[in-house]
C-alpha cells in the first residue's frame, strides 16, 4: 500500500465496508487524509450505488420487531439494536455520579438518534443527546427557556418528539443542534401518537386528528424546520373518504412519505406516496395474498425499496413481504431469512405482542449509504 498512489489507495479502501474503511483513518495520516476526502466519498457512495439496502430496523419504543443487516455498504455482523443497547449501556457507564435512565425518543434516516437522559433532582429537564451509536459518537442539546417539545406532558397536552437534520449537495450532515419547539394549530390533535417520521432535510410529518368533531378527518402535518416560516401542511389520507382495513398510517421509503392500505370497496392493496403536490397513487393490486396467507397486519415499508411492504398475522410466527410491482408475496419463518444478496431479516422478535403494537408507535431506524458525522462538538462513549 505504500507504493500506490493517493488515488489507487482510495480505490482500495472505497471497496471496504463503510464502517471498515472509516477505522481505517486511525492507521496513518495519508489514510485519514484519504478517507476525509470528498472524493473518497463520492467514489464509495458509486461502487455501493447498486447494494440492496443498507441496515434498518423497525423500532418500538427500544425494542427491535425487525432488521435488516450484513450488507455489503456497512458491514455490520449485528443488527441496528446491539448497538443502539450497546450505545446506551455504555453511555450510563461513562456518567460518574450517577447511572441515569437512558432512553432513545427518537430516530432518524441518517444513522443519527436522539437520546434523552431522565432528569436529576437538581436539573428540571434532564438532558437530550444526538447520537450515532455505530460510530459511538454523541453531541449533548442545551434545553431552551421554554418547555421542550415531547416532555412533561399532561393528559389535556398531548406532546411529539422528533430529530430533523439537513444535508448539503453532496450528502453531508450540516445542521448545528438545538432544540426548538414548535405548535401546532389549534385545530389539530395528536392523539395518543408518540413517534414523528423523519425525513432528510427539515421535513418532520406527524400523524394526527384534524377537528374530532362528527369523528374528525386523519391527517398528515408536514413541517419543514428549515423553510425560515412556522407555517405547516395538512394532508388528508388519500384514502379518508372510503372505508380502509388497516389504522392509517404512514412510514418513509427512499426519501419519502408512504401510505399503504386496503380500499374494502375496491379490494385493493393500494400504495401511496406524499408529494409537494398531494398523494400519488404508486400501485394498486389485489390483496390475494394476505387473505390467503392470513399475514393481514401491515408493519413497514422498505427504507430503500418501496415496492416491497412486510406483513405479520395474528397466529402465524412468521412474516409476509410483498411486492407492490407484481403481487408476489414471499414467507419468512420465525427467526431469520437469508436472501439471495446474503442479507439476514430477523423478524418479529415479540411474538403475540406485535399485533398490538399500533403503526403509528413503530420508527424506522435507518443507516445511510454514507457514514454521517455529527457537527459541533463531538464526545466519543
Amino acid at each position: 500500500m505504500d507504493c500506490l498512489t493517493d488515488d489507487l489507495c482510495a480505490i482500495v479502501l472505497a471497496r471496504l465496508p463503510l464502517k471498515t474503511s472509516t477505522a481505517s483513518k486511525v492507521v496513518c495520516k495519508q489514510w485519514k487524509s484519504i478517507v476525509e476526502s470528498p472524493f473518497f466519498r463520492q467514489l464509495f457512495i458509486s461502487l455501493h450505488q447498486n447494494s440492496h439496502s443498507c441496515s434498518w430496523s423497525l423500532m418500538y419504543f427500544g425494542t427491535e420487531i425487525m432488521a435488516h443487516y450484513r450488507c455489503e455498504t456497512w458491514g455490520l455482523e449485528k443488527s441496528l439494536d446491539f448497538y443502539i443497547s450497546s450505545f446506551l449501556k455504555r453511555f450510563k457507564n461513562n456518567e460518574e455520579h450517577y447511572k441515569p435512565a437512558a432512553e432513545v425518543v427518537a430516530y432518524s434516516d441518517v444513522g443519527l438518534v436522539l437520546i434523552h437522559v431522565k432528569p436529576l433532582k437538581e436539573k428540571i429537564h434532564g438532558s437530550l443527546y444526538v447520537a450515532n451509536p455505530v460510530s459511538r459518537e454523541c453531541v449533548e442539546i442545551l434545553y431552551p427557556d421554554a418547555l421542550p417539545l415531547g416532555f412533561h406532558e399532561t393528559k389535556q397536552d398531548h406532546r411529539m418528539t422528533g430529530i430533523v437534520t439537513r444535508t448539503d449537495d453532496k450528502g453531508v450532515v450540516v445542521s448545528s443542534w438545538s432544540l426548538n419547539t414548535y405548535h401546532l394549530p389549534y385545530s389539530l390533535y395528536l392523539g395518543d401518537h408518540r413517534s414523528a417520521i423523519s425525513l432528510i432535510n427539515g421535513n418532520l410529518h406527524l400523524l394526527a386528528w384534524k377537528s374530532l368533531l362528527g369523528g374528525g378527518v386523519r391527517v398528515v402535518v408536514s413541517i419543514d424546520f428549515y423553510a425560515g416560516s412556522d407555517r405547516c401542511r395538512v394532508t388528508p389520507f388519500p384514502d379518508s373518504d372510503k372505508t380502509p382495513e388497516f389504522q392509517r398510517a404512514c412510514t418513509a421509503s427512499q426519501g419519502f412519505l408512504m401510505h399503504m392500505n386496503i380500499v374494502v370497496s375496491e379490494d385493493k392493496l393500494c400504495l401511496w406516496r406524499l408529494q409537494s403536490d398531494g398523494w400519488q397513487l404508486i400501485s394498486a393490486i389485489p390483496p390475494v395474498a394476505l387473505v390467503s396467507t392470513g399475514f393481514d397486519r401491515p408493519l413497514t415499508i422498505n427504507p430503500f425499496d418501496e415496492k416491497t411492504a412486510y406483513f405479520c398475522g395474528k397466529h402465524q410466527k412468521g412474516l409476509l413481504s410483498v411486492n407492490f410491482h407484481n403481487g408476489k408475496f414471499v414467507l419468512h419463518n420465525q427467526l431469520e431469512h437469508s436472501s439471495d444478496d446474503s442479507r439476514i431479516m430477523v423478524s418479529l422478535k415479540v411474538w403475540g405482542y406485535t399485533r398490538h403494537i399500533k403503526q403509528s408507535e413503530r420508527s424506522s431506524f435507518v443507516l445511510p449509504q454514507w457514514l454521517h458525522r455529527i457537527p459541533n462538538t463531538v464526545t466519543r462513549v
